[in-house]
This record gives structure tokens, sequence and C-alpha cells, in this order.
């Protein structure tokens, strides 16, 4: 916004809010630099540049899509963002459509990977563990694919956010460390298998893995989805995960009775007990675990379940009473039908004949009786027995890995490692939360929308940098800030910190001779949230006003 004052002087307010901060990140993380040094260069602003600018745009927490991004720096600080000269109009659609075009030519997850195993490298952000996921993304639009080209297309598959009507792209991802870095992404057509997808995702990330220090030691931590490829392939890398309970060996360790198993105390009410196992050739540990939370929950929900199969399985039977068969073999035949359903019950029958007379009215005594037609009588039990061995399982999970050695992965550890996993889910959730707006892409070309779900996951890298930043400053000086309670905290969410920043503008101030661009509405806590990320971000809040003289 522009005000004029006479013929010489005019004042322009620029919205700055939170973005100095998420700018600030990317100065931090090196981001422009290290992707100007893979893509070729361009006329215009760099790719780099426009990256950053479509991070700024995602880490605004507005609905604009790629084509309304001009409109949205029209009010940003946009010069001291990326330079003296450069203007919004150089970030239209065309400019963006174009940088996600280089980054497909150049390989999404190659330009990724390189990127991300640098910055965690450098910022010493990598774990022991890395924790590998998938999720789908709604597509709106045709997009016709050419038989026989392999880049990954919208297609119509299981979705994940319940959107059966729209085609979908899959987007791995990979995390680690104690701020749930993403260091691995990669797209997939929207009918991908994860069985098939997390194997693939988990060899690449050991290739990428090879240089560092430990490289041997990494563990892939995955969902059930990622064990049957393990047993099946025998990768070449460390893995956890948790196993279905379909197999057979499973099932019956984890149907086994408490009072034959030696359990061993956990935090937080857990208990565990473990076992070596040799699956097809390839020795694992597996870890039984168990919940009494858990347990409580789904025994409740057990009974649920039990009291809607007696109601279900009644009501069949009532009907099945009032039926005629022709013959005893029918009334077998369809009473078997519901004895195939019923899981926690047992049915008690009988098939009776009933006899009548050909004909209406008094027989005769050379008119015997005969059978006219069978009836199945019923009584439903509760069968204690499978409602038992139902309990016994209850709150138990299996964990299974191929690290044999207990001193590199402890036995009590397993758990704790795997839980981690919750930290590649809320990453998924916040790129599917409604204020990101990115969950439905608005596209014409698969390549781009593989470029920009890449450009998306480094939305959510500076996001989670950011918040592991302040979070290990407020730890580091021992201080606070008030949550939307207003109770201290020092695990504040990113969000909650650019809320906190909402309303700052930048204010120029120009005469004929000098302009002066000044930062107004800084409280003192926003200054403190400010200084933790450094001088740079200090210098786009303009914490004093600068003076220049033309």
């Amino acid at each position: 916004m522009t005000i004029n004052y006479g013929q010489t002087d005019h004042i322009e307010i620029e919205s700055l809010d939170h973005l100095g901060i998420i700018m600030a990140v990317c100065e931090t993380l090196d981001i422009e630099n290290l992707i100007d040094k893979r893509l070729p260069q361009v006329r215009g602003v760099s790719l780099g540049k426009r990256v950053v600018a479509m991070i700024l745009n995602g880490l605004g927490f507005i609905n604009n899509r790629l084509y309304m991004h001009e409109k949205f720096l029209c009010d940003k600080p946009v010069e001291a963002f990326f330079g003296e000269g450069v203007s919004a109009k150089q970030f239209n659609d065309d400019a963006l459509g174009r940088c996600l075009e280089e980054i497909y030519r150049y390989d999404p997850t190659k330009l990724f990977c390189e990127i991300m195993f640098e910055i965690a490298q450098k910022q010493k952000l990598i774990g022991k563990t890395i924790h590998v996921d998938t999720t789908t993304l709604g597509v709106y639009g045709d997009y016709d694919q050419k038989e026989g080209d392999k880049t990954p297309a919208p297609n119509y598959g299981y979705s994940k956010n319940n959107r059966f009507d729209l085609k979908q792209m899959t987007l791995g991802l990979a995390t680690t460390g104690a701020s749930g870095l993403p260091i691995f992404m990669e797209s997939h057509s929207g009918n991908a298998s994860d069985k098939k997808t997390l194997l693939t995702m988990s060899e690449r990330i050991k290739s990428y893995c090879k240089n560092l220090i430990d490289a041997d030691n990494l563990v892939i931590v995955a969902d059930s989805a990622l064990y049957d490829s393990c047993i099946n392939h025998n990768p070449a890398f460390k893995w956890l995960t948790r196993v279905p309970n379909t197999h057979k060996k499973a099932k019956e360790w984890i149907q086994t009775a408490s009072s034959e198993l030696e359990w061993q105390p956990l935090e937080n009410g857990y208990s565990f007990v473990s076992k070596q196992v040799n699956q097809k050739s390839i020795g694992q540990r597996w870890a039984m675990i168990y919940s009494p939370q858990a347990y409580e929950k789904e025994v409740e929900t057990l009974g649920r379940t039990i009291k809607k199969e007696y109601e279900k399985v009644k009501a069949e039977l009532w009907h099945l009473g009032n039926t005629k068969f022709q013959c005893e073999y029918d009334a077998k035949k369809a009473l078997k039908q519901i004895a195939k359903k019923v899981k926690y019950h047992k049915i008690e029958d009988s098939i009776k004949p009933v006899h009548g007379y050909e004909k209406a009215g008094k027989p005769s005594i050379n008119n015997p009786p005969i059978v006219k037609y069978y009836r199945v009588g019923s009584t439903l039990l509760l069968d204690e027995d499978k409602v038992d061995q139902a309990r016994r399982t209850k709150g138990r999970f299996i964990l299974a890995t191929n690290e044999l050695d207990t001193a590199k992965l402890p036995d009590r550890s397993l758990l704790s490692v795997y839980k981690e996993q919750g930290k590649t889910e809320r990453g998924f959730q916040f790129i599917k939360d409604n204020t990101f707006q990115v969950d439905s892409i608005f596209l014409k070309k698969p390549e781009r929308i593989c470029g920009l779900m890449m450009v998306m996951t480094l939305c959510l890298v500076v996001y989670s940098f950011a918040q592991h930043c302040i979070r290990e400053k407020l730890m580091q000086n021992n201080e606070t800030v008030l949550n939307q309670v207003k109770k201290p905290t020092q695990k504040p969410t990113m969000r909650w910190i650019s809320h906190v920043l909402q309303g700052i503008d930048v204010v120029k101030i120009s005469t004929p001779d000098s302009q002066i661009n000044t930062v107004s509405k800084l409280s003192a806590e926003q200054r403190r949230i400010i200084s933790y990320f450094g001088p740079h971000a200090q210098a786009l809040y303009g914490l004093h006003p600068q003076k220049t003289t033309r």
C-alpha cells in the first residue's frame, strides 16, 4: 500500500508478518544456492529464488494457488527477500511452471536428497533411524498418459484421505532425527502399492546414505507394509517394522496366555516380551508390546462388536426359522451360510420336518401324513473360548527387526524407536492441512505435479527446522513463550509462532534525498522470538530503522 504526501514524500507499507522468519530459515539452510548449483541458469530471477518464493507462499498459511502467486507477493517486501530490483511480477505462473519442469528434468527425488543430505550433515540433524511412510494427495483434472511413459501420473487408487472421487498422487517421505527433518521424498502414481514403494524407497535411501559416517548402522523404520517385502527380498539394510497379524507365527504368539509369557516393564505402563525368530532364513528379533490403555479401548470396542454381531445374527436366525424349506439339504445350506458370518458366537440348531396332509379336510384312514417342508430351530450362544482368545490379543502388537545386535538396538528401545514414526505422519498432516492448501493440486502437467511435490516437501523442511530451532533456543535459554491458552511452553508449534508474528509491516518512507525503512508494531515478545533466528532474521525485521542516502 502506498500513501502520497504532496509531490515529494510518500509512504509504502508491505506485509512482513512471519515470512521474515521463513526467509531467514531458507537463508540458514542455503536452499537458494543449493538449488542454483544444480539447476541450469535462466533469464530473470534464478530457479533457486523461484523455489524460495514458492516456499514463502506455501508457508503463508493462506489458500493461494500457483496462478495466484504473483498476487500473494505483491504486498510483500520482495526486494528485502530477493535483492534490489526483484519484483513480484517476476514470479508469475509461467516462471514458476518452468521452474517445476526444470526440477522434474533433474529428478525431484535426486535434487531433494542431494540438498537435504548436505543440509542434514551440516546441521548435524541425521539420527540413527530413518522413518519411511506414504500418503496420497488429491488431484483435480484429467491427465492423459502416453503408453510407455514412466512419469508418475495421477490415477485412481486407495485414497488415504477418503476422496475416492478424485485421482491422486502418492507421496513417499522419510524423516530423521529429533526434529523429524525430511531427508527423502519420492512421488509415485496414485495407484502405487505401499508394499512395493516402501521397499524401493528404502533401497534408494540406503544408497544415498552410503557416504555417511556409521551408515551401516542406520535403521529404516516403516509400518507393516514393509515387513513382507523385507522377508521376501532380504534387502541390504537394517529395518524395524510391525509384523502383520496375518502371519501364522505372529498369530500364534499374540494369542498366548499372559501367564505363559515373561513380561518386562517399560515406561508409561507398557510392557514387552522378546524372542528370536527365523522367517524364510532371515534371522529377526521380535518384541511383543502390551499397552494396558490400548487393551481397555480395544476390549470395549470388542464388546460393541460382539453385541452388534449378536443382534444381526439373531435377526437372521429369526427369518431363517420362519422360512419353509422343501428339503433338509436346503435348510442345512442356509444355516451354514449364516454360521460362516459368526465369529464370537455358536449356533445350536435343529432341523425338523413339518408333517401335514396332501388335501384339506378330514384325512381318511388311507391318507397318512407326509413331510410338507422343513423348519430350522436355533439358539444363539456366546462362544466363551473364542471371546477369551480374542481378548488375549487386545492391546498387543509385534515389532520385528533384522538388527540382531542388542547393543546397537536394545529390545527395550524398539517401541520408542518405532513410535517416532509419528513424526513422519505429522509431516503428512501438515502437508494435508487446510491452511497449507497443497493437498488438492491444480496443475496441468504430471511433470509439474512431481516438481511441486518436491517444493511442498521443502516447505515441510523449513517448517520443521524453524520449529526445531525455536524449541532448542527456548530450552538452552531456559525461557518460554505463551501458547494459545496463555500458558508458558518450551515446545510451541511454528504455526503458533506464525500467529504471534502476524500484523508486522515494513514501512518505507521516501523523500527526494533518502529512504527510511522501518518495521512497525514489534512487541517485546516478537523481538525475542525474532532474535532466536539469528542476525539475518533481525536484519529483515529491521529492529532499528535503516537510513540510506541516495
